[in-house]
């Protein structure tokens, strides 16, 4: 089985240390101003708060957090819920604007991260992909990403159960349907 050299960024890029050190410093100096008995201590304390909040902003403005996910509904044209599925297994997307126009998935600037079982097994700016999946039951996860694999807020994803016989050939690219089916992710 290929090894996919890609993996996902959720949440903001700043280390949750680096921010909770912000904080600390800001509310140790509001303490120490509120507490001082001597101008020197007061000014001390007021400038750590100044530090401590400037920190903190600048982290998000160096490391901005998650990007908007994109508007449209996703869904699966393949695996279409056969019973018993021969691998590679076709992942095929679709989406649907709030419109109910059809929307490309994944868009300009958007990639598809294609997880079994948790693991990661292809990424690709492609709507449809062949996955390499063992014979068994497996939980089938196909997420829209940043082309940096940066994940969307809210996430953007759907999941499904796959169940895999054996090998055999990559069945046609079934077409996307005309209209969104009922089982389609929330749109944000």
């Amino acid at each position: 089985m290929p090894t996919v050299l890609a993996h996902v960024l959720a949440g903001s890029g700043v280390p949750w240390w680096a921010t909770a050190a912000a904080y600390a410093l800001a509310v140790a100096g509001a303490v120490l101003a509120l507490a001082a008995r001597t101008r020197r201590l007061r000014s001390g304390g007021l400038a750590a708060v100044g530090v401590g909040l400037a920190t903190w902003l600048i982290l998000g403005a160096i490391l901005p957090g998650p990007p908007a996910a994109p508007s449209y509904r996703m869904s699966l044209a393949s695996p279409d819920g056969a019973t018993t599925l021969t691998s590679p297994i076709l992942v095929r997307t679709c989406g649907f604007w709030p419109s109910g126009l059809v929307a490309t998935v994944p868009g300009s600037g958007e990639v598809l991260s294609i997880a079994v079982d948790g693991s990661e097994r292809a990424s690709t700016a492609a709507s449809s992909v062949a996955v390499p999946v063992p014979p068994g039951t497996h939980r089938l996860r196909v997420e829209v990403l940043s082309s940096d694999h940066r994940a969307f807020s809210p996430r953007l994803f759907v999941e499904g159960t796959v169940t895999v016989g054996g090998e055999g050939t990559i069945p046609a690219t079934p077409q996307c349907p005309a209209t969104p089916p009922a089982t389609s992710s929330p749109s944000p």
